[in-house]
């Protein structure tokens, strides 16, 4: 038995103190630590290559999970179809995950987090201005914007599993 295989919990931060202390560890080894956010809804090709290519930006990628209610206020009625605690706990399973966190907004991660790299997606909409991508620019750190790696969208997942029913 593998015993370098560690359970995706000992991965799920609870608290963003404890994700600023594992950051700041980093950061004295001269480690590069990559974030990015995203509600990872129905896991799919596009997410899976979407944080393989986050990871490949520095040495630790930290990911940010939206809350239940985050992604409801964002996406609408009927999601998440997942809970947060499910979203984490696959996040934090594969092996390019070095630690995965709920949180209600990246505004505040981002600005506590301070990461050398802030990991978003194209297809993120940008309304109004994201203080989270000022601060990171402001402070040293990299914005990277990574294209869509799939044309699969949850969106599409759950019409087509309502189409089947």
């Amino acid at each position: 038995m593998n015993q370098d295989i560690f359970h995706p919990k000992e991965k799920i931060i609870e608290s963003l103190e404890r994700l600023k202390q594992i950051r700041e560890t980093a950061k004295q080894y001269g480690f590069c630590f990559v974030l990015t956010t995203g509600a990872f809804d129905l896991l799919h090709a596009g997410h899976v290559l979407y944080l393989m290519n986050a990871r490949k930006q520095g040495f630790f990628l930290a990911v940010g999970i939206d809350s239940d209610l985050l992604v409801k206020n964002i996406k609408g009625p009927g999601r998440p179809v997942r809970n947060e605690i499910d979203r984490a706990m696959i996040i934090a399973s594969l092996s390019f995950t070095d630690y995965a966190i709920i949180h209600d907004g990246s505004e505040e991660l981002v600005c506590e987090l301070k990461p050398d790299v802030f990991v978003i997606s194209e297809t993120t909409k940008i309304v109004g201005k994201r203080n989270d991508l000022l601060w990171v620019s402001k402070n040293g750190g990299k914005i990277v914007s990574l294209p869509p790696m799939s044309t699969n969208h949850t969106s599409e997942m759950i019409s087509a599993i309502k189409n089947c029913a």
